[in-house]
């Protein structure tokens, strides 16, 4: 996948991830928790256009193998008819990202559109 464009800024205690697409992208990102837990606390996802098919955000355990039996889908948005999405979790109640392991964002392109991912979190 060629991304177009990837941005980190970080600004009270939040660290913001960004991303776009082009018409032949599909949305296939991942955050990894490297160094501490993470703490995802908001995701942005707009189009160029009204879409389809399901935006999914996925927690992607470290199981030490290939399983993908501990992985969880955390959040799922139909974008049939739709042209952004914002997912914002209050105050301590994000979704947290257990260190070593990444949040994994996708979406299939089937309508060919221009995308933008943004997702803020924080360090643990």
């Amino acid at each position: 996948m060629s991304i177009t464009e990837n941005n980190t800024n970080s600004y009270a205690g939040i660290i913001e991830y960004s991303w776009t697409g082009d018409t032949t992208d599909d949305l296939d990102v991942s955050i990894e928790a490297i160094g501490a837990h993470l703490q995802v606390v908001q995701i942005s996802f707009n189009l160029v256009g009204t879409g389809t098919e399901t935006m999914t955000a996925t927690i992607n355990h470290a199981d030490g193998g290939d399983s993908d039996a501990l992985d969880t889908e955390y959040f799922a948005q139909d974008m049939t008819g739709q042209t952004e999405v914002l997912q914002r979790w209050a105050n301590d109640a994000g979704i947290y990202i257990p260190k070593g392991s990444a949040t994994d964002f996708a979406w299939t392109n089937t309508e060919e559109l221009a995308w933008g991912l943004s997702v803020l979190v924080r360090n643990e």
